[in-house]
């Protein structure tokens, strides 16, 4: 005899004559099922839309969603620079939908304590700088004086302080290898963790004149342009305007070479591993909702049969 058989006429024989006791039973397991696969279609989107959210905040943190440099930035930061006179970012920010709109200088260095070294890029922060990502992923310390003309303020991840066994208050020298070996001593003054690898092992933060002094410019010169929309959804209108105007830029200045990428192209990693998590949701649903639907179908399937006269 099938087990499930036994089950089902030692149930029955149990409620006797009472088929309304047999219905309701049916009845409550049947609303059960269906409202746990509800629960868990609700949980499914309301997690996997608020993790991407998250991330996708984090990666905005660290960067615009618009970004103008010169391509060969991504090999020699500190020697492709790009200009960002005040006409230039004016114009930028008059665009719509847009923001804010800030220069920073990037340049590859080495932190180095007695017991050990990191390989590090020290980004360089203006004034007027949006630091509310950052703030947010303050865990010790403060900020650095970004409007400082002359600071040794340095903010380092919780991944670079761990490894490099430093603390807030700490000194640490920065190496800089260009014809010759450039130093320069910080002071931390801050511990940031944004919980993303690609970030926490790379960026250390100072202000951005402390930068332009180490890549000795002088003006409006600037690693990368970064212009932050009011949403992501927005860099599909806002980035044809803001390639125009590097092509007029480039064609005014024949030694300028600059170029805007989205931060869905420059991090395509990270947006492809998110878009992922679409389908895995979609699947998701897709499962719950043929188990809600069966789940539905058989107990009405059993209400029709037990009312069936034979």
């Amino acid at each position: 005899m099938k087990f499930s058989f036994f089950v089902a006429r030692r149930f029955f024989k149990s409620m006797g004559t009472d088929k309304t006791r047999a219905s309701r039973l049916t009845v409550t397991i049947a609303t059960a099922g269906v409202a746990v696969g509800l629960a868990v279609m609700l949980l499914t989107v309301c997690i996997i839309l608020g993790f991407k959210s998250e991330i996708t905040k984090k990666v905005e943190g660290f960067g615009g969603h618009i970004e103008i440099l010169d391509f060969a930035t991504f090999a020699a930061p500190d020697a492709h620079p790009v200009s960002a006179d005040p006409a230039l970012l004016n114009t930028l920010r008059r665009l719509p939908n847009v923001k804010n709109v800030m220069p920073t200088a990037q340049k590859m260095g080495i932190l180095k304590t007695a017991d050990d070294y990191q390989a590090i890029t020290l980004k360089g922060l203006p004034k007027d700088a949006d630091t509310s990502a950052l703030a947010s992923s303050l865990v010790e310390g403060r900020l650095p004086a970004f409007g400082a003309e002359s600071s040794n303020d340095l903010l380092i991840s919780r991944k670079q302080a761990n490894d490099l066994n430093l603390k807030v208050g700490d000194r640490v020298f920065a190496y800089f290898f260009e014809e010759n070996i450039r130093m320069r001593r910080f002071k931390v003054c801050g511990i940031y963790s944004s919980n993303m690898a690609i970030f926490d092992k790379t960026y250390a933060m100072t202000p951005l004149s402390t930068v332009r002094k180490l890549n000795n410019w002088e003006g409006d010169e600037a690693s990368v342009v970064e212009i932050r929309l009011n949403r992501l959804a927005d860099t599909t209108s806002v980035m044809p305007l803001v390639r125009n105007l590097c092509q007029q830029q480039n064609q005014a200045h024949s030694n300028r070479h600059a170029n805007a990428i989205s931060i869905t192209d420059l991090y395509a990693q990270i947006f492809s591993w998110l878009s992922l998590l679409d389908f895995n949701m979609v699947v998701i649903l897709v499962i719950m909702l043929c188990i809600s639907g069966f789940t539905m179908v058989s107990g009405l399937l059993i209400l029709v049969l037990e009312r069936t006269q034979t």
